[in-house]
């Protein structure tokens, strides 16, 4: 038991360096990189294991996806939650206290990540489907300035 343990650290451990040093853009692209790295994984253990750590695919400027590591305790705005929201953000609206926001398909995950990151005190959290993001906010202002601080990153 205590093995098994430890290969998952370390294949963790291995998966987060990946990503930091390798552009990747798909599950398979990581499977074959870690069967490199000597461990034995399947795509179904690398999608648990990315969603384990935090990984979110990000659409590039290029028009490409790549996997990507949510900044550990940055509170600035980089330019990958800009990119994120410029490139996936199509449309937002809020009932009070819920602002809906819809996005290109495949994308609501790292949206909903990259608001999240944000670290807003007004949102309370948020949930994310394949192309629709809910964000619940202390109240209908909450969801408006929530609304607003999108908006202002869109412009950037």
């Amino acid at each position: 038991m205590e093995r098994s343990k430890r290969t998952t650290a370390e294949r963790l451990k291995t998966l987060r360096e990946i990503i930091k040093t390798e552009p990747t853009s798909t599950q398979q692209e990581i499977v074959e990189k870690l069967k490199q790295a000597g461990f034995k994984v399947t795509q179904s253990t690398v999608s648990r294991d990315l969603k384990k750590i935090g990984a979110m695919k990000v659409f590039l400027p290029d028009g490409t996806y790549e996997y990507t590591l949510p900044e550990a305790t940055s509170l600035t705005i980089d330019e990958r939650i800009v990119t994120i929201v410029k490139k996936s953000i199509l449309d937002m609206q809020y009932r009070s206290p819920i602002l809906v926001i819809k996005t290109v398909p495949g994308t609501a995950r790292s949206v909903a990540r990259a608001i999240d990151s944000l670290q807003l005190k007004k949102a309370i959290g948020s949930i994310a489907g394949d192309d629709t993001v809910f964000v619940l906010a202390q109240d209908d202002v909450g969801a408006f300035e929530i609304k607003e601080k999108l908006h202002d990153i869109m412009e950037k």
